[in-house]
């Protein structure tokens, strides 16, 4: 016959249940630190789809729209430089065609996808891909009426 005495060692006659609660309870603990060796992260990287960029028409006479607006799907996750102008006159001016510049740069935990689309105005803008979750982008607008807008 099966005595449970007869197995007990010596700590374990000594302190009984005691032990077997620390023993449990370290248990616990060693399997709840290798577990978070082990498994996934807690957040997942959110993927930029598209990203729409508005920015003021050039218009002669009128300065440069140098900060524009933008809205991305996600709706967060990604900051956008200041816009550049090439050529950089002071004004608009008649007859010339202008081509804005700005980069887009990814937040933490967020990716542009490979065919990420990106819209200036709600035109398609051409990108170049810089690594580290940054994109270049240009889009060259229609070259400027002849006659100057008056309305400022």
């Amino acid at each position: 016959m099966f005595h449970a005495e007869e197995e007990k060692g010596p700590i374990m006659k000594k302190h009984g249940i005691l032990t077997r609660v620390v023993a449990v309870a370290v248990a616990v603990v060693v399997a709840g630190a290798l577990s978070c060796l082990v498994s996934k992260p807690a957040y997942a990287i959110q993927r930029i789809l598209e990203v729409n960029v508005r920015i003021e028409q050039p218009r002669a006479g009128h300065r440069p729209d140098t900060s524009g607006s933008m809205s991305s799907t996600p709706s967060r996750g990604v900051r956008m430089s200041g816009v550049s102008w090439n050529p950089g006159d002071e004004t608009f001016q008649m007859g010339k065609q202008y081509t804005a510049s700005f980069t887009l740069k990814v937040d933490r935990d967020y990716m542009f996808v490979e065919n990420v689309a990106v819209k200036v105005n709600g035109k398609t803008a051409k990108w170049r891909n810089y690594g580290s979750g940054t994109i270049m982008v240009e889009y060259t607008f229609d070259k400027v009426p002849g006659i100057p807008d008056d309305d400022e």
